[in-house]
């Protein structure tokens, strides 16, 4: 993180009106149409740049004979045009020696019938047919070198053209094709930067009669970072400068979306959102993320956009390469994540994506060499909307909604919950009909109690069509659990991996079917992940085969598993930088303690009142998880001492939380507006030097809280739909092991 970001102003004001948000959507996931190869095998870097406008499409390459990439080597820009519903290669567009004064990578863009390529010099085409593009006169013919020497990004709308122009200051220079002639190049001068740096620090973008263009700080001598907004009366008249705001991170990127202007950023919340307004342009939010909190975000480098769709990549997440997230700007001015752009073959995307209509064209890059290149096509459904989650606890007693093509399934009742139950070893099926779709994810609680052989097995289906096709991951009883795909009868073991099975031990399983990608969870532990695309969709189940067993708790979600926050605490340094965090919540009064550097915790000294601290972005369905242990209650005072976690919190006086208590016992509450209402309780003998796993479920209305993996209490209360989540005290000091936030 960059010192002095203000981002914990960002969150503080973003969970002050939590409990007024819509609860963060799921965005669908969505893979390739198509991928192309490079045309020709001496050709890398495929795609760095590009650029779409109805059947057409460019794309930016490299060659080299040595493939070192010294001086000289050779720029090319690549026609590609769509035939029907396939995209193929269309010509060669430019191919230009670079040159070694430059300093330039090559861009390229395209939109009203005109085409830009930045390579030396820049270029500009018009279409003239189905298929023709000529060649129209150079618009800025400035020396290498020049202030107005065009240089690097470019872009287009109607009949005006601007590019970053210069190489010692963040300059953009504009132009307009008026009938077959270009005017007089206007130069708009931005902040000195690094001369021996190339010029794609910077970022610009053109639209109707308002222009934009970042001026990221280089260097401490020099201004501070700045965005420029330029506005004219019409095409043709002086650029005059609007506005100046104080934003704009070095390399990241920025876009025209009507009235907003949209900005990369290290906001942990998304990119910036600026919007006009008659007191001018001030941030209203940002594109939202679930990914901001993880240890390899950064903004976005390049934004793509069209009137209703915006285009941000993301960066390697939970061990997923990078793809592109969609937004959608909704009639109340906020910006909804709806889709997420993957690779089919497990490819980083981006971060370059450009959109017209519905076709989205993507950069990629493959997993096995990273200056192959590759160009991923995407088309975009006309209704994008996730199924909503799905969730059974069969607290109702009843199977409602479930089928049973197989086996004796019931629901009966287990210590403090119910449960579906397969009692007799045999092979059993449930399938849960509301759940048929393509991307799927379910969990459940199971419980193997009895195995008929060695190869028995339960555990959970995706993409259940019938008993001879679906994913299945199976927990057998030998030891292993395997990723299987049954089709047409058939069992193929796509992916396995050792593991300790018995009767009686609870496991938390998980099976996420998306795209091609399929992942197996087993007590949070991720122990497959693989690419299978046979099975498109279908329906969840719950499976025995030869076993018995109970299912308790299946939730069934449309997107990946997805961490929101996560601190391991191996030593005092990452005990100090996580109580250090600018966007820990924290209220109260907390005595955080981390001089023991070598002890793998943080610890809650104080014994005064109550201590809290929450971290994450707002959203609605999340899992807490903290180890932790008891050092000592306070002394003085009849009333109860705790510590424990708590979720979906906006403020010191809305939250669920679930703790350990003086009284031996534990509680699961709820803080309404400063109002204390137990929502359950039981008995629990603590002792000082027992360290204990503590989880907080909230998934929907349903609040579940576990320790050390066992389900012990849960209750049904829609008080608080949104928030953060954390870990509280009162009048205890505790010792914290780790503290970890999902999105199941």
């Amino acid at each position: 993180m960059r010192a002095g970001h203000p981002r914990r102003q960002l969150l503080l004001a973003a969970c002050a009106i939590a409990a007024g948000t819509a609860a963060f959507s799921r965005p669908v996931v969505i893979e390739e149409s198509q991928w192309l190869e490079a045309p020709r095998s001496d050709l890398t870097f495929l795609g760095e740049s590009l650029a779409i406008e109805g059947d057409r499409a460019i794309a930016t390459a490299l060659r080299s004979k040595d493939r070192t990439y010294e001086y000289p080597y050779q720029q090319l820009a690549l026609l590609y045009r769509r035939s029907g519903n396939t995209w193929v290669f269309d010509r060669v567009l430019v191919d230009d020696t670079v040159d070694a004064r430059s300093f330039n990578d090559p861009e390229v863009a395209i939109k009203d019938g005109l085409a830009s390529v930045s390579t030396s010099p820049l270029r500009m085409f018009r279409r003239t047919g189905d298929d023709d593009w000529v060649s129209l006169t150079q618009p800025f013919t400035a020396a290498v070198g020049n202030a107005a020497w065009a240089n690097g990004p470019t872009r287009i709308d109607g009949r005006t053209v601007s590019a970053l122009a210069g190489r010692c200051n963040h300059t953009v220079i504009s132009t307009d094709l008026v009938g077959a002639a270009w005017s007089a190049p206007q130069l708009l001068i931005g902040n000195a930067r690094v001369c021996t740096l190339a010029n794609n620090a910077a970022a610009l973008d053109v639209e109707d009669n308002r222009l934009v263009f970042t001026n990221p700080q280089e260097d401490s001598t020099f201004p501070p970072s700045e965005t420029r907004i330029y506005e004219r009366t019409a095409p043709g008249a002086p650029w005059r400068l609007a506005e100046t705001l104080a934003a704009g991170e070095f390399g990241f990127g920025v876009a025209l979306h009507g009235e907003d202007v949209l900005l990369g950023s290290w906001n942990p919340l998304g990119n910036d959102v600026y919007r006009k307004s008659a007191q001018g342009w001030t941030h209203v939010g940002t594109l939202p993320t679930l990914r901001g909190y993880d240890k390899f975000y950064a903004g976005a480098t390049h934004i793509g956009e069209n009137d209703q769709y915006v285009l941000v990549g993301t960066s390697l997440f939970d061990e997923r390469p990078g793809g592109i997230s969609v937004y959608r700007k909704d009639a109340d001015g906020r910006y909804r994540h709806v889709a997420q752009l993957v690779s089919s073959e497990g490819d980083s995307l981006g971060p370059v994506a450009e959109i017209s209509g519905r076709t989205v064209a993507v950069s990629g890059w493959a997993r096995d060499s990273f200056d192959h290149g590759r160009l991923y096509f995407f088309e975009l459904p006309e209704e994008i909307e996730a199924p909503p989650v799905l969730q059974d606890n069969f607290e109702d007693g009843n199977a409602d909604g479930w089928s049973f093509p197989s086996g004796t399934m019931t629901v009966e009742r287990r210590g403090p919950s119910r449960v579906l139950r397969q009692a007799e070893a045999a092979d059993a099926t449930g399938v849960l009909a509301a759940s048929n779709t393509s991307n799927e994810s379910v969990q459940a609680d199971v419980r193997p109690t009895a195995f008929d052989e060695t190869t028995s097995w339960f555990g959970l289906a995706t993409r259940f069509s019938n008993s001879n096709n679906y994913y299945a991951a199976a927990l057998v009883r030998d030891g292993v659990v395997e990723l299987r795909r049954v089709q047409a009868g058939r069992v193929v073991t796509v992916a396995s991996s050792r593991l300790a099975v018995s009767a009686g031990r609870r496991y938390h399983l998980r099976l996420e079917s998306i795209g091609s990608n399929h992942r197996v969870y087993v007590n949070g532990a991720r122990v497959i992940d693989a690419l299978d695309a046979k099975l498109v969709s279908g329906r969840i189940a719950v499976l025995t085969r030869g076993a018995a067993a109970e299912f308790d708790n299946v939730v069934v979600t449309p997107n990946h598993r997805t961490p929101l926050y996560e601190a391991d605490i191996p030593n005092g340094g990452a005990c100090e930088e996580f109580v250090r965090e600018q966007n820990l919540r924290q209220s109260g009064t907390p005595a955080w303690d981390c001089t023991n550097f070598e002890a793998g915790y943080i610890r809650q000294a104080s014994l005064e009142n109550v201590a809290r601290a929450a971290i994450g972005p707002v959203t609605d369905d999340q899992v807490i998880e903290s180890r932790m242990q008891l050092e000592d209650f306070a002394v003085e005072g009849s009333q109860d001492k705790w510590f424990g976690v708590m979720t979906r919190y906006s403020d010191e006086n809305n939250y669920y939380y679930f703790s350990l208590r003086s009284s031996k016992s534990m509680s699961l509450r709820k803080l309404v507006n400063g109002e204390i209402v137990e929502l359950d309780s039981a008995g629990f003998t603590l002792n000082v030097s027992d360290w204990h796993t503590m989880k907080l479920e909230a998934i929907g209305n349903h609040i579940r809280a576990y320790i050390d993996g066992q389900l012990l209490m849960e209750a049904e209360d829609s008080s608080h739909p949104v928030g953060i989540s954390g870990i509280v005290t009162y009048r205890t000091s505790a010792l914290f092991d780790y503290l970890r936030v999902i999105q199941p």
